[in-house]
Formats: structure tokens, sequence, C-alpha cells
């Protein structure tokens, strides 16, 4: 199966974790995810932003080239509905424990995933 990120957007994709202001793209994330989306890994914004802020975001990541295959909700994929909540196999926030990791470090961590693994012969 392809690997699934959840990926926050306020202080994750965004440098500024500001809501509901939008800021600057943080820094990678648009190549970080763009490259893992060509290698097959499915992008769930996951996000606690609703109305016409999360239409916001969706543009936002739109306008900037950022890929998301799909919003606050499941991809098709997984057959299993073991709770509520989105399933991924990396969750991508700001607010971990320990704090953010960088999208390069995010990136070097999802490489090592199985699939891609496959995929580049690792």
């Amino acid at each position: 199966m392809r690997p699934i990120l959840a990926v926050d957007f306020d202080g994750t994709i965004t440098a500024d974790n500001d809501f509901p202001n939008l800021g600057p793209v943080n820094k990678n994330c648009k190549e970080v995810l763009q490259r893992l989306h060509e290698w097959g890994c499915i992008i769930i914004l996951w996000t606690c932003r609703g109305d016409h802020y999360l239409t916001d975001a969706v543009e936002y990541c739109r306008k900037h080239q950022i890929p998301i295959d799909y919003v606050n909700e499941n991809c098709p994929e997984v057959t299993f509905k073991p709770c509520p909540k989105i399933f991924a196999n990396y969750y991508i926030d700001d607010l971990n424990i320990g704090g953010p990791l960088s999208w390069l470090e995010v990136e070097r961590i999802v490489m090592q995933h199985p699939y891609i693994q496959e995929q580049i012969g690792g």
C-alpha cells in the first residue's frame, strides 16, 4: 500500500501558526511534498479548519502547487475503519511532542517506507 501522509496546515504547511491568517509556505514544504507525491505518497490535508477557513487552506495549497489528494477524509484505499481518526502512516504536525521536524527530515523518514524503497530499488 502506498504511504499515506496526514499533513496539518497551520504552522506545518504554512510557516506560521497564526490562524486564521495565511502566512508564507514553510521552508522546503512544497518541494518535499511534491517529491513524495511523485514517489506515490497519498497526501491528506488534515486540519481543524472548517467552513471558509478550510476552503482558504485548500485554495492556498492549490495556489502554491502543494499536492493534496484528500481533505479531512480517508482515502478509498483504506478499507478498514477502525475509528473516526484519519488513517495515515505518517502524521505531520508542528505540534508534535519534541517540536516540528524540518521538511527535509520528514522526507528522509518517509523515503524509508517499504513502498518507496521498492520503487527506487532500495
